[in-house]
């Protein structure tokens, strides 16, 4: 009986799993945080006054596994990251550390230069700078009103 409730506990949480994907592909980054569940890459996304910059967590991917593309306004970062190959699965007594590919996919804004971008890898952290067409403006902590 055990053995039949854990079956069909596995089957629906395939099936759960397997919807997931689906609803991923048809609606992208909005209803799933990454398109690869198997190597999750975290990600920090911000403007400051001058950039519009995305961060990815990348550590352990080399720079040559990683692509940056851009098409039709969005920005498609794909890695993967490979197990060292002289350590056998058998000669694990622990493996917490995940393995793959993954690929992500940001909407960008309409106000950056696109022929400026640069992109770099510090620290296991991938930086994708986008200059923006119109600097913002500082916000002023004091507004002096002239008096009339």
């Amino acid at each position: 009986m055990e053995n039949k409730e854990n079956d069909l506990f596995k089957d629906i949480k395939s099936g759960v799993h397997e919807i997931g994907k689906q609803v991923g592909k048809l609606f992208g980054d909005t209803f799933q945080q990454q398109d690869s569940p198997e190597l999750p890459v975290k990600t920090d996304i911000y403007t400051t006054a001058t950039h519009f910059v995305i961060e990815l967590e990348i550590a352990g991917i080399p720079k040559n596994k990683i692509n940056i593309q851009i098409l039709e306004n969005v920005l498609s970062v794909k890695g993967e990251k490979n197990p060292e190959a002289e350590i056998r699965p058998e000669q694990f007594l622990r493996r917490e550390r995940k393995y793959g590919s993954f690929i992500r996919n940001f909407d960008l804004p309409a106000n950056i230069k696109l022929d400026e971008i640069k992109a770099k890898v510090d620290n296991g952290l991938l930086v994708v700078r986008f200059p923006l067409l119109v600097p913002q403006k500082e916000e002023e902590d004091n507004l002096n009103i002239p008096i009339e």
